[in-house]
Parts: structure tokens; C-alpha cells; sequence
């Protein structure tokens, strides 16, 4: 169950940088490391439930406290492991509804514009001014 462990932190950790990073390649990593969570969530808990059923059937314990404390171990993983599950299904479908949504970039907009025309009258211009060499001597 160690590897179920480590991925759920990784994807914790990649989740938490995406919520502090806004990125998008974040975001959408963050989904797919929940989503590779909660497969092996999902594997932990059928390894799980077979080993219950096992116990309950074959007795593997040879003692009936061996028994009972290897079934109370394995009813606490199932229990953290349908935590892990459930967990990792919700913040893949939060997130994936985040990368669908996510904001497009900004256009720059300056709110304080000044106008020399502050009635928004359109402005006539006049032709500009004809050009001389009246002033050149070479």
C-alpha cells in the first residue's frame, strides 16, 4: 500500500502548486496525477476487500487475535483507501471543470486614459502643411 501512499502526496503536492501557480499546464497535470490516484485507490480497495474476505473464509491466522488485529488493520486501510478514492474523484472532477473554464489571458487596458478631447467629439483635421525649400541655401 506504499505506492498508493506516495501517489496520493504527489498528487497533493502537484495539486497544491496548481492552486498557488495559476497555470494551466498545473492544473491540467494536477487532474491527470488525481485521476492515475485514484486508480490505484481503486486497486488498494479491491486488494483490500479480498484480503477481508480471505481472512473471513480460509483463516489465513492460525490465532483468533492475529485475526482480529489483521482485520481491524485491513478495515482501516479500506476506510483510508475509500477516503483516498473519494478524495482524489473530487478534486479531478473540480479540477477538470477548471481547465475547461480557465480564464483567457488578458489584453492590456489602461482604465485612467486621458483624451484631449474629453466630449468625444470627433476631432477634424486639417491637411498638413505644404513643404518649402524656401529656407535652404546651399
Amino acid at each position: 500500500m506504499g505506492w498508493a501512499t506516495r501517489q496520493f502526496v504527489a498528487s497533493g503536492s502537484l495539486s497544491v502548486a496548481a492552486e498557488y501557480v495559476h497555470k494551466p499546464i498545473l492544473v491540467k497535470g494536477s487532474v491527470g496525477m488525481n485521476i492515475v490516484s485514484a486508480m490505484f485507490a481503486a486497486t488498494g480497495i479491491t486488494l483490500l476487500i479480498v484480503e477481508l474476505v480471505g481472512n473471513k473464509v480460509y483463516g489465513y491466522s492460525t490465532s483468533l487475535d492475529l485475526l482480529k488485529a489483521d482485520n481491524g488493520i485491513a478495515g482501516m486501510m479500506l476506510f483510508i483507501s475509500l477516503l483516498e478514492f473519494s478524495i482524489a474523484i473530487l478534486l479531478s472532477h473540480h479540477k477538470s471543470h477548471a481547465t475547461h473554464h480557465l480564464p483567457q489571458p488578458a489584453l492590456p487596458f489602461a482604465s485612467h486614459a486621458v483624451s484631449s478631447n474629453p466630449a468625444g467629439l470627433p476631432i477634424i483635421s486639417s491637411a498638413p502643411p505644404a513643404y518649402c525649400n524656401d529656407g535652404y541655401a546651399p
